[in-house]
């Protein structure tokens, strides 16, 4: 993939905090078009990734001013995704065996948080899903999409990832960026 790069591995709480820690005090880390994204280990951030082709995901779009916000994502919005990464690290979304990761994409017109699931034909979990994130984000609109119609519609690029193949010893969930 493009310019992805893993910043860090994780297997609790207290381990994402650090990673999330680190790699936040670093300047210009969330610049425009970049995706943020926790994916569990083993599973590339890519939807041709065998856990994640016959998925889909979630999607929460949030407006934002970046020139009125002086080009920062206003607090509120990170506490918001952390509390979506929390959410699904610790299992509190419930049907944690069925969510592959989250995806934080900074666009001109604000943020896009999505959380990716392996089977889109699922519909029970993916309403009792969308009812849970609506709680948890307090946001009025969230859109569930599968790969197949995303990639149907244009709205996913074909991407290949030859690493998700490679074994990593203990950690649960990999933390990656990708920049513009």
């Amino acid at each position: 993939m493009k310019s992805l790069k893993e910043i860090g591995q994780f297997n609790s709480v207290l381990g994402f905090c650090d990673t999330w820690n680190q790699f936040i005090q670093k300047d210009n880390v969330l610049i425009m078009f970049s995706n943020l994204r926790v994916f569990k280990k083993d599973i590339a951030p890519v939807w041709e990734h065998p856990e994640n082709i016959k998925g889909g995901k979630w999607v929460i779009r949030s407006r934002v001013n970046f020139v009125a916000e002086g080009d920062s994502i206003p607090d509120d919005l990170v506490r918001k995704f952390l509390s979506l990464l929390i959410h699904m690290i610790t299992g509190h979304l419930g049907n944690e065996s069925e969510i592959c990761g989250a995806q934080l994409s900074i666009r001109p017109t604000g943020l896009v948080f999505s959380l990716w699931n392996k089977d889109s034909e699922n519909k029970e979990l993916i309403d009792s899903l969308t009812i849970r994130l609506k709680e948890i984000l307090q946001a009025d609109q969230i859109t569930y999409q599968s790969h197949s119609d995303s990639i149907r519609n244009n709205l996913l690029p074909l991407q290949h990832d030859s690493d998700h193949t490679k074994k990593r010893n203990k950690p649960k969930y990999q933390v990656s960026i990708q920049l513009s």
